[in-house]
């Protein structure tokens, strides 16, 4: 039995329509629900967006999908189980922190203002492992060992200020003799109190004559 070409025509169109309904239904996801999505195939269905567009020649749609780090994924992920049970998110641990500064080194578009929220917020102070390795990176940028197109020299020195004494003590000294960030590097130091055995670096560095050292031993002599 031949078909005329008008009835195949409406075959070919109901086909493609029952199809388009199907792809509408599985593929676009609300950002507000992200997290609900399971993992399959080791791809988080909440990983991506799209959306439809009559103008697709093939299908009737196209797809715009935004891929989402990792490192995102694993934290927005954490952070809503924690807040479904009226807690807030737990600080980033040592494994979290290595993730987040190869992040920052080759950052995914759209995620700058979040990998530096982290890396200035989500990090606890003080002298635990995460702190560590925190204080490594901003130390290797500070020095310019390592680079990253968000975190620039000036910035890491004053979040290296910000930790409070600790794993930051060694660069913020060393930044001292920095014509560049010798400033700021005292600027950390003259708020910081905990540096115990170091205080004989920074005074040894001051009767030498540096300005900078200079400055700190003042502003603790004022404390």
């Amino acid at each position: 039995m031949r078909l005329s070409r008008a009835s195949v025509s409406a075959t070919c169109l109901s086909k493609v329509s029952r199809f388009s309904t199907k792809c509408n239904k599985a593929i676009i996801l609300k950002s507000s629900t992200r997290s609900l999505f399971p993992i399959r195939n080791g791809i988080s269905l909440g990983s991506f967006e799209s959306r439809l567009d009559a103008s697709n020649p093939r299908f009737g749609f196209t797809t715009s999908i935004r891929h989402m780090s990792a490192l995102k994924d694993e934290y927005d992920a954490a952070k809503a189980e924690r807040l479904s049970e009226g807690i807030v998110p737990k600080p980033l641990n040592a494994a979290l922190t290595s993730k987040l500064v190869e992040a920052l080194k080759s950052p995914t578009k759209g995620e700058e203002k979040f990998l530096l929220h982290l890396l200035s917020d989500c990090i606890p102070s003080g002298v635990d492992e995460a702190a560590y390795v925190k204080a490594a990176f901003l130390s290797a940028i500070a020095k310019e060992e390592t680079k990253s197109p968000i975190v620039s020299p000036e910035l890491a020195t004053d979040l290296l200020a910000t930790m409070q004494g600790g794993y930051n003590i060694v660069t913020l000294i060393d930044l001292l003799d920095s014509p560049k960030l010798g400033s700021k590097a005292a600027d950390g130091l003259s708020k910081t109190l905990l540096l115990f055995e170091a205080f004989h670096d920074v005074e040894m560095k001051a009767k030498k004559g540096n300005a900078n050292a200079k400055r700190v031993m003042e502003s603790w002599a004022k404390a």
